[in-house]
């Protein structure tokens, strides 16, 4: 019987490569080829930290222990990398044991990119020089049960959390763990210089000695051993995943049974609920008139950080990715373009398609005739105190870590100048290239052209703005230069925004009609 969800997995595979449009198909043969690409990239460096005597031991632990972190957190931080049907509620109805569900829904797990990649960046020590025949053997055996210790750990997880991430305090956990995520990644960056340094005092130290025995370590400590030919050494680590893929099963099917009796005798709790006084305007916005405007930004910042995990998390990441990126380029280009380099990336999930978390209810806001020039204003306003916030704590971080507070004011102005030019960009692929990023239905053909004319018009807009920044730098200076372009970028913006709102209300029924598709 629990092969049942098996088929059903590859039933789902095989339809969406046969059945579905271009796009998926190039998506679902993307995902394929890029997990077993990086797979045996990863899997050539395993097999260098497993061949290299006396050293590598730390490598090898920290890479299995860091992937197993992966499966764990990214299902939590980025609800699209989850599968849902792990949720108990999905498969209550079915006539299946507790046991069948985790035993068919674990190898349905197995046939997937992330899995291949996982078995394949730990089979790499096959290839090790020197291995022996016994020892390739053990890391065939070695890979498949970490893969396995992977998926049941994820699965697991969510499985455990499913209920909770529905209710609103779930969401603001993702979204706050999410905020920890990245600001942990970004701190990260900033001592990454220190990485090889650091890295001969941790070998053979008490880190390594604790991660060798947890459960994704101790599979890159069975890895070492079997290279070196210590089986005591191989069976007493690789016991460690054993065990700890029983008790997750265990776990896993106890959260099932739970589920199960709690929606057939309903909830333990009361449904008594505290009713607190609520502000139609958040504080950021406070300050704004009340208007058709101010209530479009205030509803958009409410459902974006407050209301959709999913959305806080399409804001968050970004922000980190850029900081990555900006953090990057920042020896070479200096802090001026480097925080330009920032909001460019930052603006990515939060302006270019702002009706993208409305759904259903842009047909419901079109039947009411709204004053869609002002709509569409507050919706592109919405992220600019959040944006700005972030640029703000990028610049100050880079000149406290850099020394370059000469640099630092110029930096935030010319950002916040792009920043205006990009809310122009967005109020024009908002429009004309709108997708529904809240349910199944949103094309990722027009998602992705969206996102690529708007990164190449903003592209354009920064370019003309580098030229402008060399003619007049050395007259006025980059502090100057940051003020014309805070002018600039907004008349640039101002000027995309109102030919966006001209055909937002020239024609309304092109944005409801990409959310009826």
């Amino acid at each position: 019987m629990a092969l049942v969800l098996v088929r059903l997995k590859l039933t789902i595979q095989r339809r969406t490569f046969g059945r579905g449009g271009t796009t998926q198909r190039v998506l679902y043969l993307a995902g394929w080829t890029l997990g077993l690409v990086l797979g045996l990239a990863v899997g050539a460096a395993v097999a260098s930290f497993d061949a290299h005597d006396g050293g590598g031991e730390l490598a090898l632990v920290g890479l299995t222990t860091v992937l197993f972190a992966g499966w764990v957190l990214l299902p939590l931080m980025i609800p699209v990398a989850g599968d849902q049907t792990v949720d108990p509620a999905y498969l209550e109805q079915y006539p299946l044991t507790a046991r069948q569900q985790v035993t068919g829904l674990l190898a349905a797990g197995m046939i997937s990119p992330t899995a291949l990649f996982t078995f394949l960046a730990v089979a790499g020590g096959t290839f090790a020089t020197g291995e022996p025949a016994g020892g390739r053997l053990t890391v065939v055996v070695a890979a498949a049960l970490f893969t396995v210790l992977c998926v049941a750990a994820s699965r697991t997880l969510l499985a455990l959390v499913a209920q909770g991430l529905r209710s609103r305090r779930g969401r603001d956990l993702v979204i706050a763990g999410t905020g920890v995520l990245t600001v942990a990644v970004y701190l990260m960056t900033q001592t990454a210089h220190d990485l090889t340094s650091e890295y001969a005092q941790l070998e053979n130290g008490p880190l390594e000695a604790v991660l060798s025995w947890l459960p994704p370590g101790s599979v890159g400590a069975a890895l070492l051993a079997a290279h070196s030919g210590d089986w005591v050494a191989v069976s007493a680590h690789l016991i460690v995943p054993v065990v700890a893929v029983i008790v997750l099963m265990t776990v896993w099917g106890w959260a099932i049974r739970r589920r199960v009796r709690v929606a057939g005798h309903g909830s333990a709790s009361g449904t008594r609920r505290k009713h607190a006084d609520l502000t139609l305007f958040p504080l950021p916005f406070q300050v704004l008139v009340p208007s058709p405007m101010s209530a479009s930004a205030a509803q958009q910042f409410r459902y974006v950080f407050f209301r959709s995990a999913k959305a806080a998390q399409g804001f968050l990441l970004p922000v980190v990715i850029a900081a990555i990126a900006a953090h990057a380029s920042i020896e070479d280009n200096g802090l001026v373009l480097s925080a330009t380099v920032f909001i460019g990336i930052a603006l990515l999930s939060s302006v270019f398609n702002v009706f993208g978390n409305d759904g259903p209810g842009v047909a419901y806001l079109a039947i009411g005739a709204p004053p869609w020039r002002s709509v569409l204003a507050g919706k592109l306003i919405a992220p600019v105190p959040a944006i700005g916030l972030a640029v703000g704590l990028f610049v100050i971080v880079e000149s406290i870590v850099l020394g370059r507070w000469d640099q630092s004011a110029a930096a935030f102005l010319t950002a916040l100048g792009l920043m205006a030019a990009g809310l122009g960009v967005g109020a024009l692929t908002s429009v004309h290239f709108p997708t529904d990023v809240a349910g199944p239905g949103g094309s990722r053909q027009r998602a992705l052209i969206g996102v690529g004319a708007g990164l190449g018009l903003l592209l354009v807009v920064a370019l003309a703005g580098g030229a402008l920044w060399a003619a007049l730098r050395d007259p006025i200076g980059d502090v100057g230069f940051g003020v014309v372009a805070i002018l600039l970028g907004g008349l640039v913006g101002y000027g995309f925004y109102r030919l966006a709102a001209r055909s937002l209300v020239n024609d309304p029924g092109r944005l409801v009609e990409a959310f009826d598709a």
